[in-house]
């Protein structure tokens, strides 16, 4: 019997997904058992609620999908590691050009032989970055996370200006969870001191930064959705999507930008 009947998928898709294709719950339905079952022998989602699952990683992976450009040809996961995300974007875009860069050489030779994945060698200094390509779609995960605000907003143009009319950055974020996380006891991003200057900046300006101990540039920040959504308010070529609180694993927030 399948965990949730398909007109409750389709009820709770509707918010995302107005037009609900007939043969797309079934499909859901299957997937969604597999995915619980499997969840319960090994972490492959944070999230374990079968409605939950369905709104926040069906729904709201459709409604970003609608806007993507309809033939996406080009890809790019910035900041791939070894391909925690590169794998689905290969699974989802079987026949796409997907590249994929980071600093660790190691890891990139991983991606090319599991992923078929172009990659390049990524740097510190955001100015100097360079891509071989134009992309339909880039993906920025847990990269934000280590920038100051300058960085982060640097970084975004830098990004906006890689994908093509109409492609998508989407980027993650920490935001009111991670301050929850922290505070509670439950995880520790950064030593004490720094916590508190991040908790300062997230308070007083929407953005809260400190570097690592005894590095420079390279830390963990917090951010606040209107300190993002102004960012974007400002950039007369962009429009942001959609902004979902803890949409990755559970933990991080993501934001979707579209270059227009």
């Amino acid at each position: 019997m399948s965990t949730l009947p398909e007109s409750s998928i389709t009820n709770l898709l509707r918010p995302y997904l107005p037009d609900v294709p007939p043969d797309l719950p079934p499909k859901l339905s299957v997937y969604l058992d597999l995915l619980l079952k499997w969840n319960a022998r090994t972490n492959l989602t944070a999230i374990r609620d079968p409605e939950q699952i369905v709104q926040r990683h069906f729904g709201e992976s459709l409604f970003v999908a609608q806007h993507l450009p309809s033939a996406t040809h080009t890809l790019l996961d910035f900041g791939s590691g070894a391909g925690r995300v590169t794998r689905w974007l290969r699974a989802t875009f079987p026949l796409a050009a997907l590249d994929t860069c980071d600093l660790r050489e190691q890891d990139l030779r991983f991606c090319q032989d599991a992923f078929q994945a172009r990659t390049w060698v990524s740097g510190t200094s955001i100015e100097d970055l360079q891509a071989p390509n134009k992309y339909d779609l880039i993906w920025l995960g847990s990269v934000a996370t280590h920038l100051s605000s300058e960085g982060t907003e640097r970084l975004l143009l830098k990004m906006l200006s890689w994908v093509n009319p109409r492609g998508l950055v989407v980027m993650s974020l920490h935001g009111r969870y991670a301050l929850q996380r922290q505070g509670s006891g439950h995880f520790r991003y950064i030593d004490d001191s720094g916590w508190e200057r991040i908790k300062a900046g997230y308070e007083t300006a929407g953005y809260g930064y400190s570097d690592y101990e005894g590095q420079k540039g390279y830390g963990i920040s917090l951010t606040k959705p209107s300190w993002i959504a102004s960012l974007v308010e400002r950039l007369p070529s962009a429009r942001m999507i959609t902004f979902s609180e803890r949409a990755w694993d559970d933990h991080h927030d993501v934001i979707a930008i579209q270059s227009i």
